[in-house]
């Protein structure tokens, strides 16, 4: 990559100059290092960062701030060629907001680090550190198949069958993984036989899709909201069951509308009981420019434990002990599952 030989040259004319000063000694370096020429492979995804300190904490930041800034150079250029089609064919700001929030994440969110070497000499640590620089659902391809993974099992999510994250994985893999979701250190992941692949924050709706069921149907009367709008949500049911619903922020906090309702047949709901209130008013979280809402329904067999779930509050959006996607996802096995999506934008 430009970058990659740029560095390598500089490298050259400052080993140069320090050697002609007399000060520079190559063999208290490491060679591979002061090269920086590890032969690991030609694919250009595979970005490779080099550091070194006096601890290994320190040389392993090092490295890690040079490949976040790779990654910067490479998607600002590559959003510069694109800037052009995006401002020509989409009329709304979404995009550009979408792509600037990559360029600012990529360079504080690098996870799926891998060691490729270190050593250390004369009480000095000298790292290379490897960051596979791809798409989501690319990048589980990768770590999967790389592992020698084979995928035989079948996903028993019903909603998480029909995401778009899903399916990209289908035409991947040639088949349906089981996958589950888990929220840690602010950061939310997918696993897949035990591996932990980090999902982007602007990739997060890629999780989330609009499903429908024979037994029960869900949608808003508006899909694309502003701030501050009202809307109600209207349910078909046609068998009996217990009923709840769900409203999963993009954030992926998740609060309860509806727990555990028992329904004895073919019944239409409206949502919110429009005797006692007008409807739902369409919100965006602080600080954010826009926002989407997932709205689960499901139909279940019997009374299901939905303990750890807030019930919604009009004072605010979800506390900070809410992030509970991926244990909802987990706990409606079993249940018939329909969801819709709204769009709200500013004033």
């Amino acid at each position: 990559m430009i970058y990659y030989n740029y560095r390598n040259y500089l490298n050259i004319l400052f080993i140069a100059f320090i050697s002609g000063c007399g000060i520079f000694d190559h063999q208290e370096i490491p060679k591979w290092y002061y090269s920086q020429n590890i032969k690991i492979t030609d694919k250009d995804y595979e970005i490779i960062g080099f550091g070194d300190g006096s601890t290994f904490q320190e040389a392993d930041t090092i490295a890690r701030n040079e490949i976040a800034k790779q990654i910067q150079t490479f998607l600002k250029s590559k959003y510069s060629r694109d800037e052009k089609r995006i401002l020509d064919n989409i009329k709304s700001g979404y995009n550009l907001t979408i792509k600037n929030k990559i360029i600012e994440e990529t360079s504080v969110e690098l996870d799926d680090i891998i060691q490729i070497k270190k050593e250390i000499k004369n009480d000095r640590v000298y790292v290379a550190l490897k960051y596979i620089h791809l798409p989501t659902p690319q990048k589980i391809e990768y770590k999967l198949k790389s592992s020698g993974y084979r995928c035989n099992t079948i996903n028993d999510s019903i909603f998480l069958s029909k995401t778009t994250l899903m399916k990209k994985l289908k035409i991947l893999l040639n088949c349906e993984p089981h996958m589950g979701l888990i929220y840690k250190n602010n950061n939310w992941y997918v696993n897949i036989d035990k591996k932990l692949t980090r999902i982007p924050s602007y990739e997060f709706i890629d999780l989330w899709s609009i499903t429908k069921d024979n037994s029960i149907n869900i949608k808003s009367t508006k899909n694309v909201l502003k701030k501050g709008d009202i809307f109600q949500l209207q349910i078909n049911i046609n068998k009996e069951g217990y009923l709840s619903l769900f409203n999963v922020y993009s954030t992926g906090q998740t609060v309860f509308l509806i727990k555990n309702q028992r329904i004895d047949g073919i019944t239409k709901l409206i949502y919110p009981d429009l005797n006692k209130f007008q409807g739902l008013i369409a919100d965006i979280p602080q600080n954010n420019d826009f926002s989407k809402d997932l709205y689960i329904s499901t139909l279940c067999p019997d009374v299901k434990n939905f303990s750890r779930y807030e019930p919604i509050d009009n004072k605010y959006l979800a506390s900070n002990n809410s992030y509970h996607f991926g244990y909802l996802l987990e706990d409606i096995n079993g249940c018939q599952v329909a969801s819709d999506i709204v769009d709200i934008k500013p004033n």
